[in-house]
């Protein structure tokens, strides 16, 4: 039976995990440019989200604890953050001309295995994902009592597949059009500003507390 407590903690969970679906980063960047790109986002999705279960699951295991014994990590991670977000940038600008030639919907020219990696990639080596689903839904996860902290997961991991099939979703909905001209050129353009624009604001705003 779903207790008051029980409740608040699964909103709690999907409220945290909301937030990360309307923030724009890396992962959900791929996630269009998959589900656009070649038509199979929804498997590059359950890969991505597949990583993020396992890392929840070890972070509420023993991650978030780490970090807060041990606060000056998750400043290594927020700094290790800003720079992954600017060589993401460097990337989406640097490849942005191959959108001209390589959007193509049957993915011939751009591999099921390509899209997989780099979905593993933007999970396993961005330290966001470790400061994000680590330090703030695993901490959040371990304040929770008994079967709290299972509906808090449960919560957090409703939202977190929403993200990921949602965004592959929209990728796929947008394919036939960023498929025209040199749209898909734009879309890397602004996509590499946007995150450019969001390490820049961690650099201004900094850690803060842990």
């Amino acid at each position: 039976m779903l207790t008051a407590t029980s409740l608040a903690a699964v909103l709690s969970g999907f409220g945290i995990g909301v937030g990360l679906v309307l923030s724009v980063g890396p992962q959900n960047l791929h996630l269009i440019r998959a589900g656009a790109r070649t038509g199979r986002g929804w498997v590059t999705a359950t890969v991505g989200y597949s990583s993020e279960i396992v890392i929840f699951a070890a972070a509420v295991t023993w991650l978030a604890a780490i970090l807060r014994l041990a606060p000056e990590i998750s400043t290594w991670l927020y700094a290790l953050g800003i720079a992954f977000l600017i060589w993401s940038a460097l990337r989406t600008l640097r490849h942005r001309s191959r959108a001209l030639g390589g959007f193509v919907k049957d993915g011939s020219r751009l591999s099921l295995k390509g899209e997989v990696l780099g979905m593993l990639s933007v999970t396993w080596l961005n330290p966001l994902v470790y400061l994000e689903v680590g330090l703030v839904a695993g901490t959040l996860a371990l304040r929770q009592d008994g079967s709290a902290e299972t509906a808090f997961a449960a919560g957090f991991l409703t939202a977190s597949a929403l993200r990921f099939y949602g965004w592959a979703t929209v990728g796929q909905s947008l394919g036939p059009w960023l498929g025209q001209g040199d749209r898909m050129v734009w879309f890397n353009i602004g996509s590499g500003m946007v995150l450019m624009c969001l390490a820049a604001g961690m650099a201004w705003h900094g850690p803060g507390p842990v």
